[in-house]
């Protein structure tokens, strides 16, 4: 247990938070209990020390990983915020590439808890398929006035003739 909370501590100074991998932070987050579960039973009183420095380690990287988390989630959620208001958009010019840029940030994100990342996909999918669902007849319709339009003038070239 001794050997686990060096290595925390090792992984705590050494990672550089700015540019961390936080998907293999959770992991090692989450084997760290694990490991500690492993070295079950042991006399608790001599090494209530080692359990509370392990408790503390185990914090400082929850907090590090809920941060980001919390900035990942605020992240979702304007982007949640931008597609509902493309469907409040009057104008149908340009929505579905809008769309797609907002999903191609949405998966430039990174982790967020399941819970919220669940919450917030079911309302951004909601809207980028009102979003697509009005523009591609939208579309549909451009094209079928631009044949028409082309048709159109077709025969009035023909009847000319």
């Amino acid at each position: 247990r001794k050997a686990l909370c060096e290595q925390l501590q090792q992984y705590l100074d050494s990672t550089d938070w700015q540019h961390a991998d936080m998907k293999a932070a959770e992991t090692i987050m989450r084997q760290a209990r694990q490991e500690w579960r492993r070295y079950h039973p042991c006399d608790r009183k001599a090494l209530k020390a080692v359990e509370a420095r392990f408790e503390e380690l185990q914090s400082a990287l929850h907090d590090r990983v809920k941060s980001t988390w919390d900035h990942n989630v605020k992240a979702k959620e304007d982007l949640v915020s931008q597609a509902q208001a493309l469907v409040e958009q009057d104008s149908s010019e340009g929505l579905a590439t809008s769309a797609k840029q907002l999903q191609a940030q949405w998966r430039d994100i990174g982790n967020t808890p399941r819970g919220a990342d669940q919450r917030l996909w079911k309302k951004f999918r909601a809207a980028c398929d009102d979003i697509l669902a009005y523009s591609v007849p939208m579309m549909s319709l451009d094209n079928l006035v631009l044949t028409w339009s082309i048709l159109s003038r077709a025969a009035i070239t023909l009847a000319n003739f």
